[in-house]
C-alpha cells in the first residue's frame, strides 16, 4: 500500500512480471534493461486519466540492504517503521540512472511497476484494501 486516506487505498502488485521492458539510459550513456512489473489498472478510478497516461504510469522502487543506496534515497521511504527493514523507497527515474553510473547500485536493487490498483472507500470511511483483507481477499503476511 503506498496511499492511504479517507477516500480510497492505492496499492502496487509486485509479483507479476510482464513480457514488456524498458532501458534505461544513464547520464554516462550505460543502458541497462529492467522487466516491467504489472502493478495494478492504473487509474481506472478517475475519468480525468487520458487512456496514455493511465498507460505511462512506471513507478520506480527499491528494496535492499544496501545501505549506501538508503542513504542516497533517505526522503523517500513508503514505509518507515522500524519493523520493516528493508525500507522500500519509491524513486525517480533520475535517482536510479545516477545510483547506477556512481556504482551505488546495482539493477536488481530495484523494481520498475507499471500501474498501480485503487480501492475505493465509501462515504463512511468503509471499503479500500482493508474491506478486501475482511473478505479474505488479500492476506497480510508478516516477514
Amino acid at each position: 500500500i503506498i496511499q492511504e486516506n479517507d477516500d480510497f487505498s492505492i496499492g502496487l502488485i509486485l509479483n507479476l512480471p510482464t513480457t514488456e521492458s524498458y532501458t534505461l539510459t544513464t547520464p554516462n550513456g550505460k543502458q541497462i534493461e529492467f522487466i516491467i512489473r504489472y502493478g495494478g489498472i492504473s487509474g481506472n478510478y478517475n475519468d480525468d486519466f487520458e487512456e496514455e497516461e493511465q498507460d505511462e504510469t512506471l513507478i520506480w522502487l527499491s528494496h535492499t540492504n544496501n545501505e549506501a543506496l538508503q542513504q542516497y534515497l533517505s526522503g523517500n521511504p513508503l514505509n518507515n517503521d522500524e519493523d520493516n527493514d528493508p525500507l522500500l523507497y519509491i524513486c525517480t527515474e533520475e535517482q536510479v540512472a545516477e545510483a547506477m553510473d556512481t556504482g551505488i547500485a546495482k539493477a536488481d536493487d530495484f523494481m520498475l511497476i507499471q500501474g498501480f490498483c485503487v480501492w475505493e472507500k465509501d462515504n463512511n470511511n468503509v471499503g479500500g484494501i482493508t474491506e478486501q483483507i475482511q473478505a479474505g481477499k488479500f492476506e497480510i503476511i508478516k516477514k
